[in-house]
C-alpha cells in the first residue's frame, strides 16, 4: 500500500515538471540531438578519409594509425620544457618508489603517450600516476623525509573529487604530478550470480561503489556550501575545514568496504571518481594489474599495469582517433607556460634536482 502511495506522489510529482517545460524547449533539445548526431557522422567520415589518404598498400588501417602517431614531431618550444621538467619530476618520484618498495604505475596522457608516442603527447603537460591506497601511505611516510618532494591533497569543488598531487617542495610553482589512488575489493563481497560473466560482473560492483559515491558528491556539494574558504582552485586554506572534509572523505571510503592489503578486485577510490566516472566503468581485475610490466616513454622504463591497454581503453577508448583536445596543453594556460616554467625550474634548481640527466 505504501508503495502505491509513493508511486503515485511520484507520478503527479513528474506530470507537474513535464507540463511546465515548454515546447520550445523540448524542440530545442530535439534539433540539439540531431545536429550532434549528424556532426558526429561528419567527423568520422573525414576521419576515416583521411586514414585513408595516409594508408599505403598493403598496409592496415591500425598499422597506418600508429605510424602516423609514432611520426608526429614533438612538443617545442616552453611547452617541450615544460614536458622535461615533468619528466624530472617523474625520474625523482620513481627513485623514491624504488628506494621504498612502493609500487605505482603511469597512467592516464602518460601511458597514452608511452604507447602512442614512446614518450609525452606532443601537447601534454604533465604527468599521472596510479597507485594502491596502501603504496600511497608509504609514499606520504616516505616523502616526510624527502628534502625534494612533498604530497599536496587537493580538493576539486568543480568535478567534486579529491586528488593527491606530487610537488616540488616548498615551491610556489604548479608543476604537479596527478595520483590517481586504488583500492581492493573482491567479488565474493557482492551479490554476484555464479554463471555471471566478467563484464556482468563489474557491472554489479560498479553500480554498488556509484551508489556510495553519489552520496559522497552530495557531502562535498554541501560542504562547498558551507565552506568560505574553499576558493576557485579547490584548495582549503582553512585547517580545520580540511580536516572536516578528510573526516568525511575517510567516512565515504569506508562505506566501500574496501581491502587494504588485497583483493581480486582493483578500483578507482571513491574519493578519486572525477565528475564523469558513470560514463566508464573504472575497475580492473588483479591480474590485469599486478605483476607490473614496464614500458619505455622518453627513453626510460616506467612500471605500466600487467594489461596496460585494457585499462587505457576503459579509460580513454579508442587511443587511435585523433582527441578533441589535439594540440591544446591540458594543465597550464598558453600563457602561463613560460612563468611556470621559470619557476619550476629554479625551484628544481634550489632542490638539487639536476635539470640536465
Amino acid at each position: 500500500m505504501i508503495e502505491r502511495i509513493k508511486k503515485k506522489i511520484k507520478t503527479v510529482f513528474i506530470n507537474r515538471v513535464l507540463k511546465k517545460i515548454s515546447p520550445t524547449y523540448i524542440a530545442e533539445r530535439r534539433v540539439e540531438s540531431y545536429v550532434k548526431k549528424n556532426l558526429n557522422a561528419v567527423f568520422n567520415k573525414q576521419e576515416y578519409f583521411f586514414w585513408l589518404s595516409q594508408n599505403r598498400p598493403g598496409e592496415t588501417f591500425s598499422d597506418t594509425k600508429k605510424r602516423i602517431f609514432a611520426d608526429l614531431p614533438p612538443a617545442e618550444g616552453v611547452l617541450r620544457d615544460i614536458q622535461k621538467l615533468a619528466l624530472r619530476l617523474l625520474i625523482e618520484m620513481d627513485k623514491i618508489c624504488k628506494e621504498n618498495d612502493i609500487n605505482y604505475w603511469i597512467m592516464g596522457g602518460t601511458i597514452i603517450g608511452s604507447v602512442r608516442h614512446g614518450g609525452f603527447i606532443p601537447w601534454d603537460d604533465d604527468v599521472d600516476i596510479g597507485m594502491m591506497r596502501k603504496d600511497y601511505d608509504k609514499l606520504k611516510k616516505a616523502l616526510e623525509e624527502s628534502d625534494k618532494l612533498e604530497i599536496l591533497e587537493f580538493y576539486n569543488f568543480n568535478g567534486l573529487y579529491r586528488i593527491p598531487k606530487v610537488v616540488l617542495k616548498g615551491a610556489e610553482a604548479k608543476l604537479a604530478m596527478d595520483i590517481i589512488l586504488f583500492d581492493y575489493s573482491n567479488f565474493e563481497d557482492y551479490d554476484i550470480p555464479k554463471n555471471a560473466s566478467l563484464e556482468e560482473k563489474y557491472d554489479i560492483v560498479w553500480a554498488k561503489q556509484m551508489k556510495v559515491r553519489n552520496k559522497y558528491v552530495r557531502a562535498l556539494k554541501f560542504l562547498k556550501l558551507k565552506n568560505l574558504d574553499v576558493q576557485k582552485t579547490g584548495l582549503i586554506k582553512n585547517r580545520k575545514r580540511f580536516e572536516e572534509a578528510t573526516k568525511l572523505t575517510q567516512k565515504y571510503i569506508d562505506m566501500c568496504n574496501y581491502e587494504y592489503d588485497d583483493g581480486n578486485v582493483i578500483i578507482w577510490g571513491v574519493d578519486n571518481f572525477t565528475s564523469k566516472a558513470p560514463d566508464k566503468r573504472r575497475l580492473y581485475t588483479k591480474e590485469s594489474v599486478f605483476p607490473l610490466c614496464e614500458l619505455e616513454f622518453e627513453g626510460l622504463k616506467f612500471p605500466a599495469p600487467a594489461d596496460y591497454m585494457d585499462m587505457i581503453t576503459r579509460e580513454a577508448g579508442n587511443i587511435w582517433s585523433f582527441p578533441n583536445d589535439v594540440g591544446n596543453p591540458k594543465f597550464f594556460d598558453e600563457r602561463q607556460l613560460e612563468v611556470e616554467f621559470s619557476k619550476s625550474a629554479e625551484a628544481m634548481k634550489m632542490l638539487g634536482i639536476n635539470l640536465e640527466d
